[in-house]
């Protein structure tokens, strides 16, 4: 890899064993040292945050792994099991409240605060303007968005007038949407 340009992503290499610790003191206190070092440079080291954003952030982390099982319409089709991608405003609601956040229902700005923090740090997806979902996994998000941009596709192969009216217009019909995503084999994109 020493030609490739991938190479730049490595850093000071550690090499040590939890076999025997006693052995790799020296080892460890230098990777610490490493880490730290590397905190200390991101841009939002020593922000002071409110306990409860933690614990928000880790309870959206939840329900981001946290696995629904569902079923299709289709009988005799076994059940599926797939992470929750998007929540809606009102469950970010309930789980502020949960986390402690002083009355979200009457005022919003706090966890607004925290939702915007969260999606400049790119943990999540969220834009004041457009509050309904918070996209929980920006990179399925990247995944969804991967179907509509690709050179792959032409209205020909697709044989959709929709298409036609894509490439006049700039207009997606829904039709089109529900083609692309199903043609698409890049991700286990879902509904969410």
């Amino acid at each position: 890899m020493s030609k490739q340009e991938k190479r730049r992503h490595f850093r000071k290499p550690h090499f040590l064993s939890n076999k025997i610790p006693s052995k790799n003191k020296q080892e460890f206190e230098e990777l610490r040292t490493d880490i730290l070092c590397k905190t200390k440079a991101l841009s939002n080291w020593e922000e002071n945050l409110p306990i409860r954003w933690i614990v928000l952030e880790k309870e959206m982390y939840r329900k981001q792994t946290e696995t629904a099982i569902l079923f299709s319409e289709a009988e005799g089709e076994t059940p599926r099991c797939e992470n929750k991608k998007v929540i809606l405003y009102t469950e970010a609601e309930c789980l502020a409240t949960e986390c402690s956040f002083p009355d979200v229902q009457k005022e919003t700005s706090e966890l607004d605060s925290f939702l915007k923090y969260e999606h400049e740090i790119g943990n999540i997806v969220f834009f004041k303007e457009v509050k309904e979902y918070i996209v929980l996994d920006p990179e399925w998000l990247v995944d969804v968005f991967r179907c509509f941009v690709s050179h792959d596709y032409n209205g020909e192969a697709l044989g959709m007038p929709e298409w036609a009216v894509l490439d006049e217009t700039g207009k997606l019909e829904d039709a089109l949407i529900e083609k692309l995503l199903k043609k698409s084999t890049e991700s286990d994109i879902d509904k969410a």
